[in-house]
């Protein structure tokens, strides 16, 4: 997607559609791309610029949660093993800062 997230104040961006799984930073922005809820699963065929994690191998969901300044983002599969892990601390000046990802 192409909007312009940035000038809106965006910082993090959730979507679905693809049949996959990927996190991607773009413009500061980190997006999200979670289509394995169901359906078929798609292939990687392009990988875009910013791509930091993908997976396609098993259905799965996001959790999301955020306590505080804190949001912890985490891609878990039906057999409930974590696939991508990012945690973002928001600072006073209305911008994150990771301080840790995982991906195995």
């Amino acid at each position: 997607m192409q909007w312009p997230f940035a000038e809106w104040g965006a910082d993090v961006v959730l979507s679905g559609h693809d049949h996959t799984y990927e996190r991607i930073s773009k413009d500061g922005i980190l997006h999200f791309v979670n289509g394995l809820g169901g359906s078929s699963k798609y292939d990687f065929l392009d990988i875009v610029e910013g791509s930091q994690a993908r997976y396609n191998e098993d259905y799965g969901a996001m959790l999301v949660e955020v306590s505080g300044d804190v949001i912890h983002f985490q891609f878990i599969n039906r057999q409930g093993s974590v696939i991508d892990d990012l945690e973002l601390t928001k600072h006073i000046t209305n911008s994150f800062t990771l301080i840790q990802q995982t991906m195995p």
